[in-house]
Order: C-alpha cells, then sequence, then structure tokens
C-alpha cells in the first residue's frame, strides 16, 4: 500500500491528450521485460534482474513537469506501453500512431537483440515494468521538455502523435503497419 498526498493544482492525469499532441516517454523501454526474460530462462543478468525487481519510478521527473504544466495528459508504463497507451486515449476519446523506430532502447537491450528474435519490439511494447514515464504534450512545447530534460539529466523520447481517429496504429521501420496481438498486463483477465 502507498500512501500520500496530492498536490491538486499538480494533478496529472490519463485523460486530456489532444489530436495533434506528441506521444512522449522517459528513459528506455523494455529493460525490465527483458530482465523478466533472463530470470525466467536462468539467466539472472544482474543489471536486468535489477531492473525488473527494484525499479526506480521516475518521480523527480514526474514533478518536474507537472510543475511546468507540460503535459495533457500522463501515465507511468506498469502494464506494458500499448495498454498504458491504450488507457490515455480511452480517457481522451482519441486516437494515436507510435513509430517502433522512435522507441529508446538501452545499449544493453540492442545488444540482446540477436537472442531474442525477430519479435523483439514485443519486449518495449508489450512488456511492462519499466515504470517510465508516458505523456502527451502539444508540439509547440516540444523544446520546452527537451530543456526540462536535459536540465534533469534524463532521456526524453518522442514516439508518436495522438490522432482524431480512434484506435492505435503502430508504423514499423519501413512504414508498414504493425499488428502486435497483445498489447500488455491486463488485471481483470
Amino acid at each position: 500500500t502507498v500512501i500520500g498526498e496530492q498536490q491538486p493544482e499538480l494533478l496529472l492525469t490519463r485523460q486530456g491528450a489532444n489530436p495533434g499532441n506528441l506521444i512522449c516517454v522517459t528513459g528506455t523501454l523494455g529493460d525490465s521485460a527483458l530482465g523478466l526474460r533472463l530470470l525466467q530462462d536462468g539467466n539472472p543478468e544482474r543489471d536486468y534482474a535489477q531492473r525488473h525487481l527494484d525499479p526506480s519510478p521516475r518521480i523527480a521527473e514526474g514533478l518536474a513537469l507537472a510543475e511546468a504544466a507540460v503535459p495533457t495528459a500522463m501515465i507511468d508504463i506498469s502494464d506494458g506501453l500499448l495498454a498504458d497507451l491504450g488507457h490515455i486515449l480511452d480517457l481522451s476519446g482519441a486516437g494515436a500512431q507510435i513509430h517502433l523506430s522512435k522507441l529508446p532502447l538501452s545499449t544493453s537491450f540492442i545488444a540482446h537483440i540477436a537472442s531474442i528474435g525477430k519479435e523483439y519490439f514485443l519486449l518495449p511494447l508489450t512488456g511492462g515494468e519499466d515504470y517510465e514515464l508516458l505523456f502527451t504534450i502539444p508540439p509547440e512545447r516540444e523544446k520546452d521538455t527537451a530543456a526540462l530534460f536535459t536540465q534533469i539529466g534524463t532521456r526524453f523520447s518522442v514516439i508518436g502523435e495522438i490522432e482524431t481517429e480512434k484506435g492505435l496504429r503502430i508504423i514499423a521501420e519501413d512504414g508498414s503497419p504493425f499488428t502486435v496481438a497483445v498489447t500488455g498486463y491486463n488485471h481483470f483477465t
């Protein structure tokens, strides 16, 4: 159980993403899912096991974003990028497209791609437990957001855009649609 207090003036919700907003994430994606996979395979590589078993939530980054009043919607990535983006889209009544080529992957993750196989994108898309921040911003605030993250010293990436047409479209590196059968963790299945 986590008990705390909120500051109503700094509250950011999942609702509020608008067509034209940019979809952004902090840090890198897929490392926790890779850690879980390695643990399940009996290969507890220290860094990945640590990333999965003892994640570090982006509290300072979330507070900085709230204080700067930049995001229109925000959530942490605990159920997987696709599942958590789905929460924002449902509550905002919007759709989105994201680009696989823009997903931030760690150097170590990239080094494991050959051992993961051609479906390696499933880990950053559906893995969850990264506890990175997923948020939307107006395009005119991209430079402000980049400056904020430079000051904090945290990686920040734009991975897609919010659209009027409902649904989530994933664009592969070659520009073709990319289909995923599972979107991430679902608490009710």
